[in-house]
């Protein structure tokens, strides 16, 4: 999805009403509404974490619950959504056409296997795509000896560093290059002059970024 310009949340909002549904006790014919109801109603686009940063990072996904959770609740009510908001004309797989789809997954191991037992916890409490860098930076300073993160940041002609594109999109957009906000996954260094004033690690003369870089 995000690799076509849609927020994951686009997903929660035909699993929503399903989880919602379950807790509520509806009958089959309610679940189907309320996946209709909020299925037709809470596509998310991917500008939530493209470019500029607010708090609708954070915020799209649980919208998108809620969206799940109210459409059970009206279902139970007796309000209906369309049925065939997936596979039918003009529903999400007629409209999101570049995406490919294996509803039979659903099946696979129904009742059996759990997704949530192959769930993991983050090694640094950090964007995801900014792990690599990171355990590589630290292996270095292991192997020399460092207490202090000062390699080298400028690319050579023996060590260019790469990333995914996704990785890359996220993390090295110009509009992210110094954390203004909490909601900023990573913090490049700035393309120019450092801001007038670089916070310090407390008892510690170290400064993150200090050296400028050109953007990638």
């Amino acid at each position: 999805m995000r690799e076509v310009g849609w927020h994951h949340a686009t997903l929660t909002q035909f699993v929503s009403p399903f989880v919602a549904g379950r807790i509520y006790g509806l009958n089959q014919d309610q679940m189907v509404a309320a996946a209709g109801i909020s299925g037709s109603s809470h596509f998310t686009l991917g500008g939530v974490v493209a470019g500029h940063l607010t708090n609708m990072k954070n915020t799209a996904d649980p919208l998108a619950t809620q969206a799940g959770v109210l459409a059970a609740l009206m279902a139970r009510e007796g309000y209906e959504g369309p049925v065939e908001v997936i596979e039918g004309k003009e529903g999400f797989q007629h409209v999101i056409h570049n995406v490919e789809l294996k509803p039979e997954i659903l099946l696979e191991g129904l009742g059996e296997k759990f997704m949530i037992t192959d769930c993991g916890y983050k090694a640094f409490p950090t964007e995801a795509l900014t792990h690599q860098p990171m355990s590589a930076v630290l292996n270095i300073m292991q192997k020399e000896g460092r207490r202090r993160p000062t390699v080298a940041c400028t690319p050579t002609a023996s060590a260019t560093p790469s990333s995914s594109t996704r990785a890359s999109a996220i993390c090295w957009a110009r509009s992210r290059s110094w954390p203004t906000t909490r909601s900023t996954p990573c913090s490049p260094a700035p393309s120019g002059p450092s801001p007038p004033s670089t916070p310090t690690m407390a008892g510690s003369s170290w400064r993150p970024w200090t050296t400028p870089r050109a953007a990638p």
